[in-house]
């Protein structure tokens, strides 16, 4: 009988390699001394989604706790590039909204119109979902408008509540 060695140490002797079969006898003790970074929690028996939120916030807190999900909330910040725009009847005026998450996550938007300078109460603009909107300058006129920034995602639960930009003052004036 004999006996091929796949078993060696690598360089510096921190590291060893076993090939092959390990066979264990039925009297080895085996000792992990690791550290668990997230402790053993069953499987959800939940039967109502409140319960179910539970556990999965449970897993999550631990996940955290382990270092492996990272545990600062994300930000949003959005800010308009002017407060008060004006155009000709008939030019091309281009509104835009600056908008960034803190950790990169995407970002949908939405553009509204308003009655007056707030960014509340508005009209949702069809078609209108990307960081600049072309705004209407067919005729004179004041308008008001805002972009409400949200996160990009198709889950119920979003990091950040959804922030609207100030309100944009558009002043199309005759030729």
């Amino acid at each position: 009988m004999s006996y091929n060695t796949k078993n060696y140490r690598e360089q510096g002797g921190e590291k060893t390699v076993i090939g092959g079969e390990v066979i264990l006898a039925a009297d080895c003790i085996i000792t992990d001394e690791r550290p668990c970074p997230i402790p053993y929690i069953p499987a959800s028996g939940a039967s109502t989604a409140a319960n179910a939120v539970k556990d999965l916030n449970v897993l999550i807190d631990n996940l955290k706790a382990a270092g492996l999900v990272e545990p600062m909330v994300p930000t949003l910040e959005v800010a308009i590039a002017k407060a008060e725009e004006a155009a000709l009847v008939g030019e091309t005026l281009v509104l835009s909204v600056h908008a960034q998450a803190s950790d990169g996550r995407a970002l949908a938007y939405q553009w509204y119109s308003n009655t007056g300078a707030t960014n509340t109460g508005g009209t949702a603009i069809s078609g209108a979902t990307a960081s600049t909107y072309e705004a209407p300058t067919a005729s004179a006129g004041t308008s008001y408008y805002y972009c409400v920034v949200s996160e990009a995602t198709a889950g119920a639960t979003k990091a950040f509540s959804d922030v609207s930009s100030e309100a944009i003052t558009v002043t199309v004036n005759e030729a």
